[in-house]
């Protein structure tokens, strides 16, 4: 048996083997079992569960992981670095001379980028879609 009390404003918990001491806005729970898994514990609709922990999107990365996750990343017949690739090929000066320097020849790209933007916003890319990109470019090996 395992006691909590619950923030009634957040879902926050404390769980302990004991009773916690009462506290103002706070609600005395007792369960049988701490759910499996990982994330945040917290008190909803009547149950403690695990809220997942939302993974921050890095601000900037080195170019290379970018264009290594995009070369995995399946887009139409090919993967996701051939269509920016492509892109570029077909964009009018001087954006293309900044997307290929960016792209090509640049140290580090930061996610809120005009030219991330736009090269998105060409390949019918979300924003949760870049944001997904960018996190699992910051898990690459090195």
């Amino acid at each position: 048996m395992f006691h909590l009390i619950s923030n009634n404003a957040t879902g926050e918990v404390i769980v302990g083997k004991l009773p916690p001491p009462a506290r103002d806005g706070w609600t005395p729970h007792e369960i049988e079992e701490i759910p499996d898994g990982s994330g945040k514990l917290k008190w909803l609709a009547g149950a403690l569960v695990r809220v997942p922990v939302p993974i921050p999107v890095p601000t900037e990365l080195p170019t290379w992981r970018i264009r290594a996750i995009c070369k995995l990343t399946p887009y139409g017949a090919t993967n996701l670095g051939h269509a920016v690739d492509a892109l570029i090929a077909t964009l009018d000066d001087p954006i293309k001379t900044v997307a290929d320097q960016v792209w090509n020849r640049g140290n580090t790209i930061a996610r809120n980028s005009s030219i991330v933007a736009q090269l998105a916003a060409a390949l019918s890319l979300s924003g949760e879609q870049v944001d997904a990109l960018f996190i699992q470019a910051a898990t690459l090996p090195s």
